[in-house]
């Protein structure tokens, strides 16, 4: 089987309003090379973002049929203590 992982890409065709077009091109220069490729970055950036919101629900339902104990409580709070005293500029 051959390694090499093929893209396929479909062009899809949608419609706007006129006034959200405006907008769009008026904030490509600059920022993307073609409207098209603002566009795909939007949709990357929405799928994304749902992607993490599965992943955090994800998480919040194990927390809740698994909760922390004490000992993880314990950790919890020593690395919330030793972030805060390093005074890390994130």
């Amino acid at each position: 089987m051959d390694s090499c992982m093929v893209n396929v890409v479909t062009q899809v065709a949608f419609q706007l309003p006129d006034k959200d077009l405006e907008a769009i091109d008026a904030l490509v220069p600059g920022e993307f090379p073609s409207r098209a490729e603002a566009l795909r970055s939007a949709v990357k950036m929405w799928l994304r973002e749902i992607e993490e919101k599965r992943i955090d629900s994800a998480l919040a339902a194990g927390y809740r049929l698994l909760p922390a104990g004490d000992e993880e409580e314990q950790w919890a709070e020593v690395s919330v203590e030793a972030l805060d005293m390093a005074q890390l500029d994130w």
